[in-house]
């Protein structure tokens, strides 16, 4: 499977944040130190929405070399103390094998798990494991169990 351009990245994920209730996608440029280690065009970009010191800010990273179209998601709620930890989507080309997989991580990163106390209180009580996240226990810890490089291993099966 050949992997996207990053303008087709940049489609392909803004119409599956729809689905999870996010608008407002930018593609941003690694920093230049980032891009000369990678050997993939797509690894010298990601893709954000919100600001890392607003309330809710999400962050897509291409994973090129665990699978040419995986891409990690990971929402940090910092002002709830929130960070679901990292999440694989592949974009595929049927509706089913998408709804398969946005299904699987919808209770981890969907906007709506965020946008009010009860939907707080919940999402705590479903994933303790987010919850008590700060940027220094981030920067000390690396943040919740869920990572970049599971993010593959952790895909439900779908038809690609």
């Amino acid at each position: 499977m050949q992997p996207l351009s990053p303008i087709q990245s940049f489609t392909q994920l803004r119409r599956i944040l729809h689905w999870l209730g996010w608008e407002g996608l930018q593609m941003e440029r690694a920093p230049v130190e980032k891009q000369s280690e990678s050997a993939h065009p797509l690894m010298e970009y990601f893709f954000t929405i919100g600001e890392m010191d607003s309330q809710l800010y999400l962050q897509v990273n291409p994973l090129p070399l665990q699978h040419s179209r995986l891409y990690g998601i990971c929402v940090y709620a910092m002002g709830y103390r929130l960070c679901s930890g990292w999440h694989g989507i592949i974009p595929t080309c049927t509706d089913d094998a998408m709804r398969i997989q946005l299904d699987h991580v919808r209770s981890w990163i969907a906007r709506d798990n965020f946008t009010s106390l009860n939907a707080r209180r919940e999402y705590r009580f479903k994933h303790p494991e987010c919850k008590d996240w700060s940027w220094l226990r981030i920067q000390n810890n690396g943040g919740p169990p869920y990572c970049q490089q599971t993010c593959m291993e952790r895909l439900p099966p779908v038809e690609l």
